[in-house]
């Protein structure tokens, strides 16, 4: 009798044990997660900051050029003529799925339209930067709920990670094609069930424990 209550405490002591250490090695790779999460967040965070100034400059520049658009076109007419320098400007292509443009500016400045085609760069530019800047707030506050969750499969992550995804297929599409855009869709969203499927696995633990 003695043997087997003793038997008895030595198994459940090792299957307390067993326990305790499958949540600390958990615990263990939860918190590798989150300080990775918290570096990658910084760097997104300073990619955001640059993307952020360098959007504000090219809409500064655009409002300025537009303000001193005669100052600007009698300037840089005045120093060709002197022979001080000359104004050139590379075609502006953009040639997608859904946009086809190609902008020739030979014709502004031969115009003298110098200040109309920085408008249109520094526009351009604006655009572009900004809509990296919103795709990169998106990941930084991913990574963000990440750190601050108990588990990387939480509603809140799945549904930034599911319009991070709509918004990378979008802009797949508008910048190189939909049929690119519709393989990426895919692919996405395959990574995405099978995200929502360790989430649902997660809320069998959680209730379980």
């Amino acid at each position: 009798m003695y043997v087997t209550v003793h038997t008895v405490v030595l198994i459940t002591h090792y299957n307390i044990e067993s326990e305790e250490n499958d949540m600390n090695e958990q615990k263990m790779k939860l918190d590798k997660v989150k300080k990775s999460c918290r570096t990658t967040r910084k760097v997104v965070n300073v990619f955001k900051v640059l993307f952020i100034v360098c959007a504000v400059v090219c809409f500064l520049g655009a409002a300025l050029c537009g303000g001193f658009r005669k100052q600007i076109d009698r300037g840089i007419q005045t120093s060709i003529e002197k022979g001080y320098g000359t104004f050139e400007a590379d075609d502006l292509e953009i040639h997608t799925g859904i946009i086809s443009m190609n902008r020739d500016f030979d014709d502004f400045i031969e115009n003298g339209n110098y200040a109309l085609v920085c408008i249109i760069y520094c526009i351009f530019g604006g655009v572009l930067l900004t809509i990296l800047t919103v795709i990169f707030s998106i990941i930084a506050n991913i990574f963000k709920d990440i750190e601050n969750s108990e588990s990387p499969f939480t509603p809140s992550v799945l549904s930034k990670i599911r319009k991070m995804f709509i918004a990378l297929v979008i802009i797949m599409g508008l910048s190189v094609g939909i049929g690119l855009a519709v393989m990426l869709g895919l692919i996405l969203w395959c990574v995405y069930c099978i995200m929502d499927y360790g989430a649902a696995l997660q809320i069998e633990v959680d209730e379980t424990l």
